[in-house]
């Protein structure tokens, strides 16, 4: 297949992936549903060979679930949860003795994601991917974001694809607003005068307002608005004094009762094959007493955690929670693409945040330390098992 140049716009960390294949400590091809696009379900229906291992059509089915051609079908995992194409070596089958490009476009692509805004390309990592998250996560330097070019075999499906015109109402509609928003939530969580927990604060002052301008139909505001907020955010003796105001309204622990004593049996339903990350729940369930401690009990473990074990550690690290958060903006096109508005982004941000302290803070109670080993495989198995799955927003968002 005859290799093409296209333009891209990557995180830097992108340029330093490479696939570790067999020596990976968690094979991309095991604990998930394999997706299948319609092009390649058709040709593995018509493959049958005398070896019955690669007699692709028995292994695969139409996915019930499906919402587009991308994931036409899946592949029938084994009941431990691996691909059936998988080998002892834990390399591919259909790669190593039929063809790269009988690969689907889940397989060829993973862990890399493709989005297009106006035409544009954009391509970002997930970190259910172990090096990926390393990568990400590990990185002491802010985030940095490059154009490039890349020589690719085949064409990338997208994940998500935004168009918008100057035709957009720009009094109404911040999608008009699209570039000056984004960048300006990445730079908010890039600024390190203020911990992550202040700095989403800070999003969440502007976007308040900016909801307001929409619905009042001025938006043509929008960028002066956010000008002036960058101003503000460079007086940090006042912005102490509003960052105090509204930390008096924060929840020290922000789930309910309901879901933290049925957290571990909507995870055990949810994501049963997910070995590791039940692994990390069962853990954290442990340590904070879930299961026979009562509430007051459980929230007092997690405190006693936090202060501890996860305060002192992030404290030097906050790069990382930071690192997490600006990659999942890149890559799901916050505060516009995903949800039905920037209220529901916001709110989504500040799920990701608590949830992921959530389980670090857990899983550091557990251990009785926390450090940057521990802190990749939990983000690594929360990521694998409940980013890519359709219940995440149920069992966590809904706190």
């Amino acid at each position: 297949m005859k290799a093409i140049k296209k333009q891209f716009l990557i995180p830097c960390y992108l340029e330093n992936f490479r696939c570790i294949g067999s020596l990976c400590e968690d094979t991309c091809c095991k604990g998930w549903k394999v997706s299948l696009d319609k092009k390649t379900y058709k040709q593995y229906k018509k493959i049958n060979d005398k070896n019955a291992d690669l007699s692709l059509g028995k292994y695969i089915a139409l996915d019930k679930e499906r919402e587009n051609d991308t994931s036409y079908g899946c592949i029938n995992m084994n009941a431990d949860g691996t691909c059936p194409f998988l080998t002892e070596d834990l390399l591919c089958k259909i790669h190593g003795e039929l063809s790269e490009d009988l690969l689907s476009y889940t397989c060829y692509s993973y862990p890399r994601l493709v989005n297009r805004v106006n035409g544009l390309y954009e391509m970002s990592g997930t970190l259910s991917c172990p090096e990926i998250a390393r990568l990400v996560l590990l990185d002491e330097e802010p985030m940095e974001f490059k154009d490039v070019s890349l020589m690719i075999k085949r064409e990338y499906l997208t994940s998500i694809t935004l168009e918008y015109t100057e035709d957009f109402d720009r009094f109404s509609n911040l999608m008009y607003h699209f570039w000056p928003l984004r960048i300006f939530t990445i730079s908010t969580l890039q600024d390190r005068r203020y911990s992550v927990q202040e700095r989403l604060i800070l999003l969440g002052l502007v976007y308040k307002k900016l909801i307001q301008l929409s619905n009042n139909k001025e938006l043509h505001k929008a960028v002066m608005t956010i000008e002036s907020y960058k101003d503000l955010f460079n007086d940090l003796e006042k912005m102490k004094e509003v960052l105090s105001e509204s930390k008096k309204n924060e929840e020290e622990f922000p789930f309910s009762q309901v879901f933290v004593t049925q957290f571990t049996e909507l995870v055990g339903e949810n994501f049963y094959t997910a070995v590791n990350y039940l692994q990390v729940v069962d853990n954290i369930a442990d340590a904070l007493q879930i299961h026979d401690g009562s509430f007051e009990k459980i929230k007092e473990n997690y405190k006693l955690a936090d202060e501890k074990y996860y305060s002192p550690y992030m404290g030097e690290r906050e790069y990382i929670i930071e690192n997490y958060l600006v990659n999942e903006v890149f890559k799901e096109m916050y505060p516009l693409a995903r949800t039905e508005s920037i209220d529901s982004s916001y709110k989504m941000l500040l799920t990701l945040y608590n949830v992921i302290k959530f389980h670090l803070v857990g899983i550091s109670a557990y251990y009785k330390k926390l450090d940057d080993h521990t802190v990749v495989n939990t983000i690594q198995a929360f990521s694998k098992a409940i980013l890519h799955h359709k219940s995440y927003l149920n069992i966590f968002q809904s706190e």
